[in-house]
Formats: C-alpha cells, structure tokens, sequence
C-alpha cells in the first residue's frame, strides 16, 4: 500500500518533543546518551525509539496499518493531557485518565519487552523439546500421533532433529500479532493498578535544570531495594505496595505516583531534579534523551551534584577504579 505507514515509533514523536530542541517547523532535535554502546550523539526525535512494521499486522479484512492509525489517535490525545498537566493544570478527570492510559502502554510496549516475552517462549519451547526428544520410541511416538490426526510432518529423522536441538543454532519467534494482543492485556491490567496509585506533580522553571526521559520513560522501582532479596530487586510488580512509578511528562514536568502517600504538586530544586535523572538513568533501556548535551545528574562515587556532558566519561572512570579496587 503505497499510503502505508512503516516506520512506527513505539515511544511517541510527540512526547519526545518534550525532551528536544526544535529546530525548524518539522524538525525537533534531541540529545541522545546511549550507555550502552557508551556514546552521545544529537538526533532527530523521528529516528528515536522507532522500528520498522513494529505495530503491522497481518490480519485478513484489516489494513497492516491499522493499528498504527488508530494508536496515533489515541497517543495524540495523551499528548495533549501531557502538556496540559506540564503546563500547570491539575491531574484530575479526562488529562489525568489519557496520561494514565499512555503510560500503561508505553510501560508494556517496547522491543526489550518483546523481546523478554520472546525468550521466555523459547526457553519453553526448548525444554518442551527437551522432554520430546528424550528416546526415539517417544519422539517416533508423538509422529504417530501427529499424523494420525492430520498435521503435517516433515521427514526429518530423530537423529538428525536431535542433533540439531543439541546444537542450538537456532531461534524460537512468536507471531507480532500475538505479542501485540498480549501487550493490550497487559496494558488493562496496568492501567488498573496505575489509577489506584496517588499521583503528584513536580515542576520546574527551568532556571534550576531540567527533567531527561529515556527509552523507558515508565519506571517502577522499589522505594527501599536494599530491603529486598537480590534475585527480585530489579522486577517489581505494578501492584506491590512499597514501590514509585515515575514517568517524566516533559522536561520540565514529572509524574511520581505511589500507594503510601497522599498526592502533592511542589517546584522541585536541583538536586530533587538531579537525583530523578539519576534515578531514570540507572532504569533505562540504554538510552537517554534530552534538550541539550548538559545535563543534571548525581556522581554516584562522591554523591556530587553535576551539570555537564561528561557522564559516560565519568562511568567510564567509574568502571575504571572499580576494577582497579578489586585487584
């Protein structure tokens, strides 16, 4: 279809614009910090948090855009309850319900999430494998069956189906339609526990610095980690009582919404403003954006309060010393 859009952005254009620089009419540049490949670089918001077809479908009777379309609607809409609430309005009613749903999706929505959801079907996959594959009698005894109900049935022998699996060369995929019908269950379930939460908002004017967001602009953390054993530190639960979720509206703006604490609206100082960085930073996907190269952030060695563009240089010395303590 020559009108098909194909490139689809699973982080809004329009939200990201909230972290950018605009160029011209069209053109909105932001800052990006990539920790991962541990560089920075200035880009378009439109080549940010995009992939190719990543909400096409292949449904008969339904255009391969057709939930692209309608999101673009639905996302427009968030927006605008984005700003307004940034602006100075009160996160109440219709602003406070679109913010809420364009959170829940961006919260389930990513490539590291499909990603997640992926290898775990793998991972079954294998073990299923694993079982079916234990004897030739068992393995020639579910062709049986197979065959005899009508499936089709390659002529593959058990050795050689065997020694394939043992070498594990090969990928397990999961159909996008069904990883995109299962984000919106899991966008319902979230929303619901998302609008039992007390929400507060926290400004600034800017003259004190300004809110970054990244590729994972909704995080859910635990108030008190240390509290919790290591192997569940890094996953908790929308539901879990003593956890913040924390969503930047743009960069002068910030969602915290929690169970524990009664709802407020403040100006923040620098250092509540750094510390939300930090804090959105070490929570990332790998990638953070931002209106400029500077930004605020705590040096988690000497627990200082920076604004500068040196941040993967730091960790780079961070990382640096470490190695050079453990010797």
């Amino acid at each position: 279809m020559a009108n098909e859009a194909r490139h689809h952005h699973y982080i809004p254009q329009a939200y990201l614009r909230g972290f950018a620089r605009q160029i011209s009419k069209r053109q909105w540049q932001s800052h990006v910090t990539d920790l991962s490949d541990q560089r920075t670089y200035t880009s378009n918001v439109r080549n940010i948090c995009g992939e190719r077809d990543f909400m096409r479908i292949e449904i008969a009777g339904h255009s391969p855009d057709a939930i692209e379309k309608e999101l673009s609607n639905f996302e427009a809409k968030g927006i605008e309850a984005i700003r307004r609430v940034a602006d100075g309005a009160d996160f109440v009613g219709a602003d406070a319900n679109w913010t809420l749903n364009l959170m829940a999706l961006l919260a389930v929505r990513s490539p590291e999430m499909r990603e997640n959801q992926r290898g775990f079907h793998e991972q079954v996959a294998k073990r299923i494998l694993d079982v079916a594959l234990v004897s030739k009698e068992r393995w020639e005894g579910q062709i049986s069956r197979m065959q005899a109900d009508g499936m089709p049935v390659n002529s593959t022998t058990y050795e050689e189906i065997k020694a394939f699996h043992k070498k594990e060369e090969y990928k397990v995929t999961i159909a996008r339609e069904y990883q995109i019908g299962t984000e919106f269950k899991m966008m319902e379930t979230v929303l619901d526990l998302l609008g039992k939460r007390q929400w507060s908002v926290y400004r600034t004017d800017g003259k004190s610095g300004e809110f970054l967001t990244t590729n994972r602009p909704v995080t859910l953390t635990y108030n008190s980690p240390e509290d919790i054993p290591l192997l569940y530190r890094n996953s908790p639960g929308f539901a879990c009582l003593d956890t913040e979720v924390y969503f930047p509206l743009n960069r002068n703006a910030l969602l915290i919404g929690r169970f524990d604490r009664k709802a407020e609206s403040a100006m923040v100082k620098q250092s509540f403003i750094a510390a939300v960085n930090t804090h959105m930073l070490m929570h990332c996907f790998g990638k953070a954006f931002s209106k400029q190269q500077d930004i605020l952030y705590v040096d988690v060695r000497d627990q200082l309060i920076c604004f500068d563009g040196q941040l993967l240089e730091k960790i780079k010395r961070w990382q640096a010393q470490e190695k050079a303590e453990e010797k």
